[in-house]
């Protein structure tokens, strides 16, 4: 009866599209393709009826600078940082040259 969230829903994108959101961005510290679940079972999908589901990332692997889930260079955590940040800049400038 006690399951940690993460292993049902990794990423809520579907489920706020279902309550009536018009549009969902995702943010993932992980590049590559976003999953629904932790087993990997089911991949998130770009939309969800008429909702675009948008994804912010990363554009490499943190775990390749030495920035994982279990073990950190601490060294590396403010180019991780930075990685993330150039994401969500990048994410923006694209959302606001296609709404032009």
């Amino acid at each position: 009866p006690c399951i940690d969230a993460l292993y049902l829903c990794n990423c809520p994108a579907i489920e706020l599209a279902q309550r009536g959101c018009d549009k969902v961005i995702a943010i993932s510290p992980e590049e590559g393709q976003l999953y629904r679940d932790f087993f990997r079972a089911e991949k998130l999908p770009s939309s969800y009826g008429n909702v675009p589901i948008l994804v912010v990332q990363p554009s490499l692997n943190l775990e390749e600078i030495g920035v994982g889930y279990t073990n950190v260079i601490e060294e590396r955590i403010e180019e991780a940082y930075e990685l993330g940040l150039r994401a969500g800049t990048e994410f923006l400038q694209s959302e606001k040259t296609r709404e032009r």
